[in-house]
């Protein structure tokens, strides 16, 4: 009965995750439109006071508000997931599949799980938050991201003799490294 009850929910919480994934992207893309909406709006009021500035006509003070309460509704940028709350559910995913993950099957993988990652290059954004930690995460060339404290014979990853076998990336995957918002930043 038991093993009936921990299947159950397990799909049931594997199906509220599924839920809160699509619910969280569909907020994000009305976010986006409305946003998108506001721009629309705001170009074509200016289109317009400069169409009566132009022709040397007085604009009726309708037309003289550009920017409406509409338009300055605070618009505030939905903030990341905390990086040691990726990292945690990143591992999780990993050792429930048993082999290393690489960042776009990480990333839809956390994004089947209700974790969604914002930015400009959402997956560059993953990677620089587990880039920065690899005290708990490494990325293995041609595998992909594993456990800092397990060990993986195929990629030759003992993580007792890494510092000499060297067989974990120390640098950022691509070479790159992202803010939330997805911008490349310097690495020095």
């Amino acid at each position: 009965m038991t093993d009936v009850a921990l299947q159950n929910a397990v799909a049931r919480a594997a199906e509220i995750e599924r839920y809160i994934a699509q619910r969280t992207e569909e907020i994000e893309d009305l976010r986006q439109s409305v946003e998108d909406a506001r721009e629309h709006l705001e170009k074509t009021r200016n289109f317009i006071l400069t169409w009566y500035e132009m022709a040397g006509i007085q604009p009726p003070q309708s037309a003289e508000r550009v920017e409406s309460t509409a338009t300055q509704a605070p618009t505030r940028r939905p903030k990341n997931p905390d990086r040691e709350f990726v990292v945690d559910k990143s591992l999780e995913l990993i050792r429930e599949a048993g082999k290393p993950m690489p960042r776009k099957e990480l990333f839809d993988a956390l994004a089947g799980r209700g974790v969604i990652i914002r930015g400009k290059d959402p997956e560059m954004v993953l990677s620089t938050m587990l880039w920065r930690s690899q005290d708990r995460i490494v990325r293995l060339p041609g595998h992909g991201y594993w456990p800092k404290d397990a060990e993986f014979a195929d990629a030759v990853y003992y993580p007792e003799l890494d510092d000499i076998l060297g067989a974990a990336d120390q640098e950022p995957e691509d070479g790159v490294i992202a803010d939330e918002e997805g911008d490349e930043l310097p690495l020095a």
